[in-house]
């Protein structure tokens, strides 16, 4: 009983270190704040960094706890520069702040129907709303990847669509390449729509990063430099 509450404690402290030290968008980035994860103990260290891990990577099993650790001391060390990968995930020295995001490999390719709604990758849950009278069947939601986003630039723009693709285009590559994306027979048909309150255009699907694995476990809520709850 003892050890339980001891456990109890320290997820209650990691769930206060991930509302504090961790922002999370709507595109599957976190930054964590360098000065701040440097100066833990290693064992909440640990800790916080295995959630992100697995919020981000959308894996269903906690990174080897050798490689773990090993990934925590570099990252402990206030000289760490340049980037690592674990569980699915970089993780980029920028500035004050560490970069986590999605590696763009090993992302399912998943079959679906108009109208069906569906946590991909165990990140983004997804809803199939496409135009009226549009292509019904042999739909895929798959990774964006690089000639999705060349696609991307190619769909009529308007002020919310322009302004969504200047957003994305600040995200590191591979965090942009690892979005989902509706195809029909290897043409891209839809593209990702993370906004709740502009109106979506036709070419646009509704995608939340709803992880299965969420950041924080109890009922912190986690804002976004948008100000915008997303927990």
């Amino acid at each position: 009983r003892h050890m339980a509450r001891a456990r109890q404690a320290l997820e209650s402290q990691t769930d206060r270190l991930a509302a504090s030290l961790v922002q999370l968008d709507e595109f599957a980035v976190a930054g964590l704040d360098r000065q701040a994860f440097s100066s833990l103990s290693e064992e909440l260290a640990l800790r916080l960094l295995r959630r992100c891990l697995m919020t981000i990577g959308g894996g269903p099993f906690a990174p080897r706890f050798e490689r773990l650790e090993r990934l925590c001391h570099l990252m402990m060390d206030k000289g760490f520069q340049g980037r690592r990968t674990l569980a699915g995930c970089q993780i980029v020295a920028t500035g004050p702040c560490f970069r986590i995001f999605r590696e763009y490999r090993h992302l399912p390719a998943v079959a679906v129907k108009p109208g069906q709604v569906l946590l991909w990758d165990n990140r983004f849950r997804v809803e199939i709303k496409l135009p009226k009278g549009g292509v019904r069947k042999n739909l895929m939601v798959e990774p964006m990847g690089p000639a999705g986003w060349k696609a991307y630039g190619t769909l009529q723009q308007n002020n919310e669509t322009a302004e969504l693709r200047t957003r994305l285009a600040g995200l590191p590559a591979a965090a942009r390449y690892a979005l989902p994306v509706i195809r029909h027979k290897q043409a891209l048909i839809a593209l990702p729509w993370p906004e709740k309150a502009a109106k979506r255009p036709d070419f646009m699907f509704p995608a939340a990063f709803s992880p299965r694995n969420p950041l924080i476990h109890e009922s912190f809520p986690v804002v976004s430099p948008a100000k915008d709850i997303i927990y």
